[in-house]
Formats: structure tokens, sequence, C-alpha cells
């Protein structure tokens, strides 16, 4: 009998644990600013290959006609330069942005350290006054 001792690296359990907010599938997708920029993301990454304008690409998200998954990868590719977190939940019609509690420097207050958050997620158009302590964790199996 083997007995292990190191981690386990097929664990189907997940933890999330932020300094952010909880949205929507539906308020992503009506948020005017964040769409643009996500457009823009779109036509960079030469995703684009059907030459959708701006309005065809929110109807085709907004109508499930494109993959809610394929929009998120694209929020991610934009909030993980930022220094930002992102999960979509277990069953992804919402996900939580903001920043790793881990990522907080030593010398900087946690009031400081929101503000950062704040406003790192106006960058990226979404705008918010508060933040809240995210604590998430789920077993996919």
């Amino acid at each position: 009998m083997r007995i292990k001792f190191d981690f386990v690296t097929n664990s189907s359990t997940t933890s999330f644990v932020i300094w952010g907010v909880s949205l929507e599938q539906r308020e992503l997708l009506e948020n005017i600013k964040l769409m643009e920029i996500v457009f823009r993301q779109y036509e960079n990454k030469g995703y684009n290959k059907k030459g959708l304008t701006f309005d065809e690409f929110v109807e085709e998200y907004k109508e499930g006609e494109s993959s809610f998954y394929d929009f998120r990868d694209l929020v991610e590719s934009l909030i993980y330069p930022l220094g930002l977190a992102l999960s979509g939940g277990p069953d992804g019609d919402y996900f939580w942005v903001g920043g790793d509690v881990e990522k907080q420097k030593d010398e900087q207050t946690l009031g400081d350290y929101k503000t950062e958050i704040i406003n790192k997620l106006k960058q990226i158009g979404i705008t918010v006054n508060e933040l809240y302590y995210i604590c998430e964790a789920w077993r996919d199996g």
C-alpha cells in the first residue's frame, strides 16, 4: 500500500476568494462600455471571421447565438493583465470579478487596495462604488 503525502492534483473542488462584485450575465451584456471594449478585443484577436458589426456582435450574445463562455474568455483576456481575477461559478449564469485577496501588497491598506480594484474595473467598463468579500467554493464532481 502506498500513502500519498503530496498535493492531490485530481481534486474536483474549486475555490475563489476576492474583493469584488458579482455580476449576472445579463448585466454584462447590457453594459455598452464593456461590450465595446470586448468587441475591440474580439476584433484584435482575429475572431471576427463573420465581419460582424458591433450591434450584430452584441445581438449574437444577447440572443444566445454565441456561447457566453466565449464572451467570458474575452473578458478574462482583458482583466488578467490588470491583475484582476474572474470566475464563472459552478453554473456559469453569473460571475465574480475583482482583486485576489493575496495580491494586496504588505504596505497597502485595505481601503487603498479596494480603490485600486475599483479603478481597474472602471478601465474595462464596470463601474462600482463598493466591493464585497467573495469567498466561494464548489465541487465539480
